[in-house]
């Protein structure tokens, strides 16, 4: 193979820096450790399949299969990070899954439909346990889950489409050049869709956070004939900070209204004369407390 391919198949994996990234900002440091192995072991894996080089000698087909080990395995640990389980829990039904897990990927990795089976029983299992646990639905950011819903069905779909790379030797793998385009493309979109997966308990992302500002700062329009305000949403950060001290300066605005209103009914009360003066302190001591002067 060529340098090429071994540039795309191994940086494509700088994809997932954002998720390890974003993890590192969270404090996550189990989610960071598992994103931080599947990088280097699919760097590994690929530079070996690339007949780049592969280290200590180790054959193509152990790499590969521990790639695919680690990359079911980051999926199974990612679901149970967004179930809600805590750490313990979550080790402990960690371990079942992979022990079950691993011997299947033994035997099916090669089929184009197990991926996909796998990623549908985990995720749809996982929502069922915890809404029978919490009887409820987990709440996750919207933006972020739309975001990673279609960067994942994009990517598994040119994983689909890819294919597998053509036999590998007992020393090395080769891969033609179709394979390579699609299984970088496939790289990219499922890395980029992790990082919105773990952003869907936070809706921290430049995404959930710009749709944030936009759905609920609202510029209202009059338009002329239409008996309706018409509300856009306005896109940039000097408009959602305008906007924002617009309405606090109108709430202090209707405050001070009010608080005049009610001076005048009670002067209207005391024939046009307020009913009382001012606080005079009595003794500057404040022994004896405070009176009033009445007029």
């Amino acid at each position: 193979m060529s340098a090429i391919d071994a540039v795309l198949l191994v940086g494509s994996n700088i994809a997932l820096l954002p998720a390890i990234a974003y993890t590192y900002r969270l404090g996550l440091t189990p989610e960071l450790s598992v994103l931080a192995a599947v990088f280097v072991v699919s760097s590994v894996y690929h530079l070996c399949q690339t007949d780049t080089v592969c280290l200590l000698g180790v054959r193509f087909t152990v790499f590969q299969h521990q790639d695919h080990f680690f990359v079911y395995g980051a999926l199974v640990w990612i679901v149970l990070y967004l179930i809600g389980l805590r750490l313990p829990q979550r080790f402990a039904v960690f371990v079942w899954i992979q022990a079950l897990l691993f011997p299947l990927i033994l035997e099916f990795m090669s089929a184009w439909w197990f991926s996909g089976l796998v990623v549908g029983i985990v995720v749809l299992s996982a929502v069922l346990l915890v809404a029978i646990v919490t009887k409820s639905v987990p709440k996750y950011n919207l933006f972020s889950l739309v975001a990673a819903v279609v960067l994942t069905a994009v990517g598994f779909a040119l994983h689909v489409v890819g294919g597998d790379p053509s036999p590998p030797s007992e020393t090395g793998g080769s891969a033609n050049r179709s394979y390579t385009i699609f299984h970088s493309l496939w790289h990219i979109f499922v890395m980029l869709a992790i990082y919105y997966v773990i952003d869907l308990r936070h809706g921290h992302s430049l995404l959930a956070r710009w749709f944030h500002k936009a759905a609920y700062t609202m510029e209202p329009i009059n338009v002329p004939g239409v008996h309706a305000t018409i509300a856009i949403a306005a896109t940039t950060p000097t408009d959602h900070l305008h906007h924002k001290k617009a309405r606090r300066t109108k709430k202090h605005s209707s405050r001070r209204d009010r608080d005049r209103d009610r001076e005048r009914e009670r002067e209207r009360a005391g024939n046009g004369k307020s009913n009382h003066a001012k606080i005079v302190r009595l003794d500057p001591g404040g022994k004896l407390g405070s009176g009033m002067l009445f007029v």
